[in-house]
């Protein structure tokens, strides 16, 4: 059959034609078809012009989207849930383990600070009136000033009459004081004494009534005393009673009068007048 077409198209070329009443051909025969065929490849094979090597031409760039790539799914681990810790407990050490001995040095007692005795504060002695006082003689020994009140005098206030007299302050600073004067004059030969005798009134012709305080002294030379009178107006016995109503015995030191009494009872045998209060006055009420 390939040969009738090969045949045909061949005939067709040069114009002639096959008639149907040529002679048929020959029977088919399978090895010459396979030579017929390689034949043909051949004849076309050589009929084709030689091909002209081409330069490879690159495709074309696409300039379409490119193509979308897929996204890479991240992976996202799974979030652990807590799981809180399972307290295992442990069996306890048999073995006992001694403590480590740390050497402490002993605390050193402290003992309170013994504390400083205070002397007790001298209990104020209320202010009195004495009528004697020890004095150094030195040498000679103690000897005394003392106050007589004889015949004391009376001073009337209305509604009332009272008895005066004179005497010494009993607080230490006017001890101390009276030693002082004392010592300023020394008497010596003996161990000298001082008699004050307080007089109600008196004749002297040296203590005239506008004189507020008189006084007079005898020495007795034999008997180591001085006898020593003195006498006040009874205007300045009532001015001192006054002041001992209204504020006591330490009211009386701040009477006018009163360093004209102490110069009364001390200059004429001492020399010198006390720089403190000595000489105090008591009163009492008349029945």
């Amino acid at each position: 059959a390939v040969l009738g077409l090969l045949n045909r198209a061949a005939g067709a070329r040069s114009g002639k034609v096959v008639g149907a009443t040529e002679t048929p051909p020959a029977t088919f025969s399978y090895a010459g078809f396979l030579k017929g065929q390689q034949g043909t490849q051949t004849a076309a094979a050589a009929s084709q012009p030689s091909p002209t090597a081409t330069t490879p031409v690159p495709s074309p760039t696409s300039t379409s989207e490119p193509t979308p790539v897929p996204p890479t799914a991240t992976l996202v681990p799974d979030t652990a849930t807590p799981v809180p810790p399972t307290n295992t407990p442990r069996p306890p050490t048999s073995t006992p383990v001694p403590p480590t001995e740390t050497s402490v040095l002993p605390t050193p007692t402290r003992r309170p600070p013994t504390p400083t005795p205070i002397p007790p504060t001298p209990t104020p002695v209320p202010l009195a009136v004495i009528y004697g006082v020890q004095v150094d003689n030195a040498e000679f020994g103690k000897g005394t000033i003392s106050f007589e009140n004889r015949d004391p005098p009376w001073i009337g206030i209305p509604g009332a009459q009272y008895v005066g007299e004179i005497g010494f302050l009993s607080n230490p600073e006017a001890m101390a004081e009276i030693q002082r004067v004392w010592s300023h004059r020394v008497y010596g030969g003996g161990n000298w004494r001082v008699l004050v005798v307080v007089r109600k009134q008196v004749g002297w012709v040296s203590c005239p009534a506008s004189q507020a305080t008189c006084a007079e002294d005898k020495v007795d030379g034999t008997q180591v005393i001085i006898t020593h009178e003195v006498y006040m107006q009874p205007d300045v016995w009532a001015s001192l009673l006054n002041d001992f109503l209204r504020g006591g015995l330490s009211a009386t030191t701040q009477n006018p009068h009163y360093e004209d009494v102490q110069r009364m009872i001390f200059e004429s045998y001492c020399s010198v007048v006390p720089e403190k209060p000595c000489i105090g006055f008591g009163f009492k009420q008349a029945k």
